[in-house]
């Protein structure tokens, strides 16, 4: 029960220099009673030892611990101060004054260690306050005395990450320096370095940064190495030290919990459990949908004041947080142990189902801003809904669920945890023979698939849940499957099927009246048009889907509309419009969240830049859409932006580099069936091939290049390989032909209104230079006129048959 003043502390001080700071000021400034409040693991008492031994030493006072943790009973608090004092308390008088009067005149500070289970006591503190002025009281409790001119101080969790703090260590955070100090009482060899502070940041992370749960894990560095303490963290409540150190409560997290636990009253425990459902924080009315019986405001108060838990004020409103992993955890198997369980996940399940479908029914209006960042906030609770729904028999659970969840998650780019919870809810529709959420989860995975660039899986799953809506008569959702499938068709251009399945999504959806169904099936229509470059085509439907978006205030498919129109703006050659519309729409997805649009947009971005030859500025655009890209597993994407890197080392010189960096796009998009990028990453190729003087590979490149344009009928793909083998040909002395073609070139990009590639540009106008240089002036005109007069089909076959 009693601490000597000078008693030695049993382990180092770190990572506290600043609330040791702050904690000193506020004593010395005048503050009387300053309260040290936080979850059981956090450092209080160490802490309150370290602030009596620096006022001891460093300013004269005198200063005494009072530690309370054995006392069972509030009224022994005056006599265990009187033991720290040395002082016999005479029976005939108040304990009180006699306290009062042996420390009046002595300036002394008191360290009243684990008042928690001793409320009561508080008056105690006040009397000797009131009447000893000099007097200064330091608690350490995980509950505030609630006294007046009581300084509550709040301890955090130490930090993973290096702060501004002018005591953060030059290179490690707190919580790591705390980590390496005591790891190496446990292994004399262990020193923190640039290649294990990730894994040890990692720990300290998982552990919330408590010390306690450092400490604890540290102290088994001597045994296992850090990626087996790494998989030990999931069971953090039971860690115990390897022998025994200081208080039992403090062996392990879990014990730590027990004595806070334990002094909750019924309505505490109860609302702690229930609310252990929520992960990532809840507001005050998604607690009354778990606990609806309780007067919560009042309980959530006591529990934030014993520090289980802490609110916060958001944008969205006041947010309650579990204080820690450990704390949460631990209030989820007293739940688990409880008969409040099956209440208490089913109305969670309701809650969130009910959230969600609301909150997405805004998606596509002009509230779609505000219900994303409401989604956001709620991310971590619509999962753990779905988790739990889907471990019960009651499919009413999983059917809002299912029916939304899809929508937001492919709008923040999140498609393969949208395919793996789809499956899941497919093998749970299968296992119920619930045939509506079946079709639901089909459709959904045709989204994933889609995005994940798995064409053929995609394509199963939407004819699927087209078969699926059909027999079951919703229009609606059958017409929403054609159109799903219509844009894996453009995507595989088979552009007559894509507009097919484009156009009787469009009937079915005209006679519901579905605005945003409509809005969607124009804009593949436009695509189609926009492959085919019939800008004028594409133009007129991308515009009436842009109206319909806009009238729907939906900001997510009014930033596609201009993603597409900035992109054909681009390959005309009109870069001020393409900058404007890709700008308009990058503010717009980065508004939304939208990851996956943010990194086309960063791109096509980086094509103006690039097209303007500012080489630096496209290069630092691309790689940020290539990292978005690889985090979010965009292999369409990532196809996209290698071939524009390479573009961009081409452009400077960098052949070698340029030429792998489009071997690797083109082997992203070979396995997804991008035949189009297919053509591209080819034709970029050929080109490099004709730099490096490897004629024979470019033939090859370049071949194939226009045959698959050919294939799929993309005239820009196939104008701008034709190009290139002009002037492969000069090179090789077929001038002649050459000058033919690179006539016919220009002929077709005039007619198509098409602004080429500055590359194949630069090599069009190299070729038919040196073509022309070596034709008689009499034979210039000719062949001018000659190719002028050519198709495209025609100039294709005789650029193929002169590579042969």
């Amino acid at each position: 029960m009693i601490s000597m003043p000078d008693t030695p502390a049993i382990t180092s001080f770190v990572g506290r220099e600043r609330e040791l700071t702050e904690l000193s000021r506020l004593l010395l400034d005048g503050v009387r009673l300053v309260t040290v409040t936080a979850p059981g693991g956090y450092g209080k008492s160490r802490l309150a030892a370290e602030l009596l031994n620096v006022l001891r030493h460093n300013h004269g006072r005198e200063c005494y611990e009072v530690l309370l943790a054995p006392l069972d009973d509030y009224r022994r608090i005056p006599w265990a101060l009187a033991e720290v004092l040395g002082l016999h308390l005479a029976s005939d008088s108040e304990p009180l004054d006699q306290l009062a009067s042996s420390l009046n005149g002595r300036r002394a500070i008191l360290h009243f260690d684990n008042f928690e289970h001793l409320q009561a006591g508080n008056e105690f503190i006040a009397g000797l306050l009131e009447r000893v002025p000099d007097l200064r009281i330091v608690v350490t409790s995980r509950e505030i005395l609630r006294l007046p001119d009581e300084y509550v101080f709040e301890l955090e969790p130490l930090p993973v990450e290096n702060g501004a703090s002018a005591f953060s260590h030059p290179h490690q955070p707190a919580a790591l320096m705390l980590f390496a100090n005591r790891a190496q009482r446990a292994d004399r060899s262990f020193i923190l370095t640039d290649e294990n502070d990730a894994a040890v940041a990692e720990i300290c992370r998982e552990l919330d940064g408590v010390p306690l749960a450092i400490e604890l894990v540290a102290a088994w560095s001597g045994t296992y190495d850090l990626a087996e303490l790494t998989a030990q963290l999931r069971h953090q409540l039971d860690i115990q030290a390897p022998a025994e150190e200081g208080p039992r409560r403090q062996a392990s997290l879990r014990a730590s919990c027990d004595w806070s636990y334990a002094l909750l009253n019924e309505y505490e425990q109860a609302t702690l459990r229930c609310l252990s459902v929520f992960r990532g924080g809840f507001t005050l009315s998604a607690a009354q949908a778990v606990l609806p019986s309780i007067d919560l405001e009042e309980t959530l108060t006591a529990l934030a004041e014993k520090s289980w838990m802490f609110a916060r004020a958001t944008s969205l409103g006041v947010r309650y947080f579990m204080a820690n992993k450990a704390i949460r955890e631990y209030a989820y198997q007293q739940l688990l142990a409880s008969d409040d369980y099956e209440l208490a996940v089913g109305a969670h399940c309701r809650h969130f189902g009910q959230l969600l479908e609301s909150l997405c029914e805004q998606l596509t209006t002009a509230e779609q801003f505000t219900a994303l960042k409401a989604l956001d906030t709620e991310r971590e609770n619509l999962y753990t809904a779905l988790d739990t729904a889907l471990m019960q028999s009651d499919p009413t659970l999983v059917q809002p669920l299912a029916r939304y969840l899809q929508e937001y998650l492919l709008i923040i780019g999140a498609a393969r945890p949208c395919a793996d919870y789809y499956t899941r809810i497919a093998d749970y529709a299968a296992s119920h023979k619930d045939r509506h959420l079946q079709a639901q989860a089909d459709l959904a995975l045709g989204y994933a698939y889609t995005r994940l660039a798995d064409y053929a899986t995609a394509r199963r799953h939407c004819e699927q849940a087209a078969e699926r809506f059909g027999q079951l008569s919703d229009t609606a959702a059958q017409a929403e499957a054609w159109i799903a499938l219509g844009e894996i068709e453009r995507l595989e251009s088979n552009l007559d099927q894509a507009r097919f399945q484009f156009n009787r999504g469009l009937a079915a959806l005209r006679e519901t009246g579905d605005l945003h169904g409509l809005s969607n099936a124009l804009f593949g229509l436009g695509r189609v048009a926009e492959n085919e470059s019939d800008f004028a085509l594409a133009r007129e439907l991308i515009n009436e889907s842009l109206s319909l978006s806009r009238e729907l205030g939906d900001k997510y498919d009014i930033a596609l509309c201009l993603n597409s129109l900035g992109n054909m703006a681009y390959r005309e050659g009109d870069y001020i419009s393409a900058r404007a519309l890709h700008s308009e729409s990058l503010r717009l997805r980065r508004s939304l969240g939208d990851r996956r649009g943010i990194a086309q947009s960063l791109s096509n971005l980086g094509n103006v830049e690039f097209a303007e030859s500012d080489y630096s500025a496209a290069w630092t655009l691309y790689a940020d859409s290539l990292r978005i890209r690889r985090d979010i597993g965009e292999l369409f994407g990532q196809a996209a932006s290698l071939n524009n890197l390479g573009n961009v080392q081409y452009c400077e010189g960098n052949f070698a580099d340029a030429q792998q960096l489009h071997l690797d796009g083109l082997e992203i998009k070979r396995t997804i069936g991008d035949y189009i990028g297919c053509s591209y990453s080819l034709n970029n190729l050929g080109n490099i091939a004709i730099r490096l003087g490897d004629y024979a590979l470019a033939r090859a490149q370049l071949a194939e290049a226009v045959k698959i344009a050919r294939e799929v009928g993309n005239r820009e793909c196939m104008i701008a390989p034709v190009a290139l083998i002009a002037n492969l040909l000069a090179r090789t002395g077929k001038h002649r032909v050459s000058a033919i073609l690179a006539a016919g070139v220009r002929r077709q990009l005039e007619v198509t209104g098409l602004a080429m590639d500055p590359m194949d540009g630069g090599m069009l106008e190299e070729g038919e230079r040196d073509a022309l240089e070596n034709l008689a002036a009499s034979d210039q005109l000719e062949v001018k006129e000659a190719g002028a007069e050519m198709g495209l089909d025609d100039l294709i076959d005789l650029a193929l048959r002169e590579l042969d």
